[in-house]
């Protein structure tokens, strides 16, 4: 599988003139600019700007890797979480980003249920400066515990979405989550789902000042309320009932894949 990072220039298809005055088309242009070929070992899961989009990082299963945006010749590896043994890795990562309130922070999810912060001001290899715990330890079964996904809310809150809820934490007191807003509680109502490839999805979440956008099994998105927990179900027309698992914030409202088809949502 290839690990290809790619450089694509995104352009309306009008006129310059027309662009300058503000004439937009509704269609939009793509053109390569450059392609770096595996710079990764393994399938790249996450890439994120940092807020002064002087660096990007780049992200597989078990390493993350800084690049400057001006030049993707060489890459520095901020983290690697491989043991000597391979039989002693316990986890791996599902996504990194930058915090998008500061451009030297940067966290990772994983699957053992960890939002792990790292500061890459502190050495060249960036450092641990905060870990929330996500896990469920009132729930027996691991594969809930995984982070498929997290934000970072302001530069206190991150919320964090599992198989089947979303969190939110304050990371001044990472000890007990502010909020948990239950998903798709029907499907995990019954055990038998977690013999099925089920515990293995990744959904996406997004989020603007008030709310945080998710999707879950049964076609339906939810909007959940930023400072209290509270949800809305927003549902999607779709007969067959498809997942939802990626999703994209806009101004007022978002944008999520259901299958072949991209639904745009607006608030009212």
């Amino acid at each position: 599988m290839k690990a290809n990072i790619k450089i694509i220039e995104v352009r309306n298809s009008e006129s310059t003139k027309n662009i300058i005055n503000n004439n937009l088309s509704k269609t939009y242009n793509n053109t390569l600019l450059k392609e770096f070929n595996n710079i990764h070992s393994y399938m790249i899961n996450s890439v994120s700007v940092s807020k002064d989009e002087q660096v990007f990082i780049s992200s597989d299963y078990l390493v993350v890797n800084l690049w400057h945006t001006d030049r993707l010749d060489v890459g520095y590896t901020l983290l690697d979480i491989r043991p000597k043994k391979g039989d002693e890795l316990v986890f791996v990562i599902n996504v990194s980003k930058f915090s998008d309130h500061d451009s030297n922070l940067f966290g990772y999810s994983t699957t053992a249920g960890d939002i792990v912060i790292n500061d890459i001001r502190i050495s060249s290899k960036s450092e641990t400066v905060n870990t929330i715990s996500c896990k469920d330890m009132n729930h027996l079964d691991g594969a809930l515990k995984s982070i498929s996904d997290f934000n970072f809310i302001d530069q206190n809150l991150i919320c964090a979405r599992n198989l089947n809820s979303i969190l939110m934490f304050d990371a001044r007191n990472t000890t007990k989550e502010i909020f948990k807003t239950e998903i798709g509680e029907n499907l995990f109502k019954s055990p038998d789902v977690f013999d099925t490839e089920a515990v293995y999805e990744k959904f996406k979440m997004c989020n603007n000042d008030k709310y945080i956008f998710t999707g879950d099994f049964e076609g339906n998105m939810y909007a959940i309320d930023v400072k209290n927990g509270e949800r809305e179900v927003i549902g999607i027309e779709d007969d067959l009932k498809n997942k939802i698992k990626l999703v994209a914030c806009k101004e007022n409202g978002f944008y999520c894949v259901q299958n072949n088809n991209i639904y745009e949502y607006n608030q009212k």
